[in-house]
């Protein structure tokens, strides 16, 4: 039992692909309605910001990262991948 069980720890050890990679990039996923509350359907400039504490971040010395961007909505949905 010990033989085969260090046999699989040394295949999964020797095996790089096994290993998950930290993503490249976050997704992040949204809905953007009207202030009628209809869904929005176009392209609008967005700024993402990444802090390390829960509170505004703009101009703050929490602010670890920011990105902005044009994002394309459909019927209020959207998806973008930042990093």
């Amino acid at each position: 039992m010990r033989k085969v069980l260090s046999i699989l720890l040394s295949i999964s050890l020797a095996t790089p692909g096994l290993w998950a990679a930290a993503p490249d990039k976050l997704s992040y996923q949204g809905k953007l309605l009207e202030n009628d509350g209809t869904p929005f359907t176009g392209d609008i400039a967005m700024t993402f910001r990444v802090c390390d504490r829960d509170e505004d971040c703009t101009n703050n010395p929490y602010e670890l990262y920011e990105e902005s961007k044009t994002v394309s909505v459909t019927n209020g949905v959207f998806s973008v991948p930042f990093g």
